[in-house]
């Protein structure tokens, strides 16, 4: 199943871009997911990138695209767990192939920010009911730069 977001944020897409890759916002916004969730990489075209939380558990990604302030496409591959790599299992077999898309389209200072995330069908209500409030903070912290 597929969790789609349109965010119209009063910001350029140069700051909306900071709140998508910059950890001292991503942060912020990740919290409404789960709290002390980060992202862990240079957000580089074709690099490792992990999204988690203190204990270093969460997903293993890598950056499909980045074109800055127009795209990136982000697509799971594994799970990390205490700090463990793992690629086979439960956990990973969950995540493996899910993609997160984020397009961003500017006109007059006014950016509308589209976002898509594959979610299993059992996660799909509690997640979409996050992402909703993720959207609101994404909103306010570009909207505050």
């Amino acid at each position: 199943m597929k969790i789609e977001k349109t965010i119209t944020i009063n910001a350029t897409k140069e700051s909306v871009w900071k709140v998508l890759t910059e950890d001292q916002y991503t942060s912020q916004w990740y919290a409404e997911f789960m709290e002390g969730s980060h992202a862990v990489g240079d957000w580089t075209e074709g690099s490792k990138i992990y999204f988690q939380d203190h204990s270093k558990s969460g997903m293993i990604a890598k950056i499909n695209t980045n074109k800055p302030f127009e795209l990136i496409e982000i697509e799971y591959t594994g799970w990390l767990e205490n700090g463990e790599e793992k690629y086979d299992g439960p956990m990973a077999d969950a995540v493996k192939g899910g993609k997160e898309i984020y397009r961003l389209e500017e006109a007059g200072g006014v950016t509308q920010l589209h976002a898509a995330a594959d979610i299993g069908p059992e996660m799909y209500e509690e997640m979409n009911g996050l992402w909703d409030k993720a959207a609101i903070k994404l909103k306010a912290l570009a909207e505050a730069i």
